[in-house]
């Protein structure tokens, strides 16, 4: 994986800058606009570790119900999780970024 894929992936995927991951989850318990339609507040449980850069959070949920990685999908309002945990999600991202090189 090269230097600009590193940065794409800790930029938006993945945060790895301790400012951002608290800004992001900052914005999004403000009820930041486009997270959610009705401009409900984030559950205080759940983490975001990343971004789609389309409006999509990934996430963690904190309350250690789950190992998995959640993703809240704006455009439905929905919350899914589609990984078991964070290795299989940078797994599937990094082979996703270099599928699509």
């Amino acid at each position: 994986m090269s230097d600009a894929e590193r940065l794409e992936l800790s930029t938006h995927e993945f945060l790895t800058d301790v400012d951002r991951v608290i800004e992001v989850n900052g914005l999004v318990r403000e009820g930041e606009p486009g997270w959610s339609e009705n401009h409900a507040s984030w559950p205080r449980r759940l983490l975001v570790i990343g971004d789609d850069d389309c409006g999509g959070y990934y996430f963690v949920d904190l309350s250690g119900s789950t190992a998995q990685v959640g993703y809240f999908e704006h455009e439905e309002g929905e919350f899914e999780w589609p990984y078991a945990n964070i290795a299989s999600y940078l797994d599937e991202t990094i082979s996703e970024m270099i599928a699509d090189r």
